[in-house]
């Protein structure tokens, strides 16, 4: 697996608006590696929920016929927490600081 330097390189080699692109993107990513925030721990022991990234989740309400989630988690460039709940955009809003989060199970 890449890191996010490795495929930043790899994009640059592709073409020079390639390279321009993925120098834009160094440029804008202010996000902190996982586990920065040790003292940012939900229920079950899940890290890490805030900051980094909005993540689609879904309205407990049902939402509208056009919209139906809610973004949570945010991301770096805005001071919310994991409470904050954007529901503002429809259900095919897409947006460079929106996208999921992977977990794993630590078994000790």
């Amino acid at each position: 697996m890449e890191n996010l330097d490795e495929l930043l390189d790899r994009v640059r080699s592709v073409s020079s608006q390639a390279a321009a692109a993925a120098d834009h993107v160094a440029f804008l990513y202010q996000a902190d590696p996982s586990g920065s925030h040790q003292g940012c721990v939900a229920d079950g022991q899940v890290f890490d929920l805030e900051g980094n990234v909005e993540e689609w989740t879904r309205r407990r309400d049902g939402g509208q016929s056009d919209f139906h989630g809610n973004l949570k988690g945010r991301y770096w460039s805005e001071p919310r927490t994991c409470q904050s709940n954007v529901t503002v955009h429809g259900d095919t809003f897409r947006f460079y600081e929106i996208g999921f989060r992977c977990c794993q199970t630590i078994n000790e």
